[in-house]
């Protein structure tokens, strides 16, 4: 590592001239070192500066302005930049940058939602509230803003809060008494179909008795035959029409 040395004149008396070296204190060596560092460093950040400027310089000139006017040009479905006029194809072009917007614009159409199913539980609402959540229901499909909307609910819940739960118990227990008449036919059903097998069970068991009974009845006495048409009699009561 380099070192800095101070000259040292010595003169005194008749002491001849003498040129010495001496080393510099610790702490202004490292100053000086410090401070070439400093100037090196400066120089370094001058000269980057220097080129930056030149390359932009550079940019510049070489950008499609330094060419004179410049046009743009359509040519199959695509637009460049050129600095001759279009008609005339045999100039070079200065670049692409995609393709002609010559065509139609195709129009932006969004399609609203339809509006979902009434619920049963309206009827039993006041007119009133019926009105303000049959506004909220058909509110998307008419295109009506998130806000107006918010506002609709809350007036809602303020006017119609009590309203809505009396309605929902009235369809509860509308429900339930029609689920309960429904109960009650199937089993007025299943009822019918259990009379009508006995009946018809009972039926088929007397009819085989009176033919047994009747191909023998010539060795029957008086109150066995007797029996048999009593027999007879409840069977075409009973079961002809089955």
């Amino acid at each position: 590592m380099f070192i800095p040395t101070y000259v040292d004149l010595q003169v005194g008396g008749d002491a001849p001239l003498t040129l010495g070296a001496r080393t510099p204190p610790p702490f202004q060596g490292r100053q000086l070192i410090q401070s070439r560092v400093n100037s090196r460093l400066e120089g370094t950040q001058k000269m980057f500066i220097t080129a930056t400027r030149a390359a932009v310089v550079g940019l510049l000139i070489t950008t499609p302005a330094a060419y004179g006017q410049t046009y743009r040009c359509n040519s199959n479905g695509s637009s460049y930049l050129s600095n001759s006029p279009c008609g005339n194809p045999s100039k070079a072009q200065i670049g692409m940058y995609g393709p002609s917007r010559s065509g139609a614009a195709i129009p932006f159409s969004s399609q609203l939602p339809a509006a979902p199913r009434a619920q049963e539980f309206v009827k039993y609402l006041p007119s009133g509230c019926a009105s303000i959540i049959e506004a909220i229901r058909t509110a998307p499909a008419r295109g009506a803003r998130g806000d107006v909307i918010r506002g609709l609910q809350d007036e809602y819940e303020q006017k119609c809060s009590v309203d809505d739960q009396v309605a929902r118990e009235k369809l509860r227990g509308e429900q339930s008494q029609q689920q309960q008449v429904k109960l009650n036919e199937r089993d007025e059903a299943l009822k019918e179909r259990q009379l009508t097998k006995l009946r018809a069970d009972q039926c088929g068991g007397m009819r085989e008795v009176i033919a047994l009974k009747r191909k023998r009845e010539s060795a029957l006495n008086s109150t066995e035959v007797e029996a048999l048409r009593e027999l007879e009699r409840v069977y075409n009561s009973r079961c002809i029409a089955l």
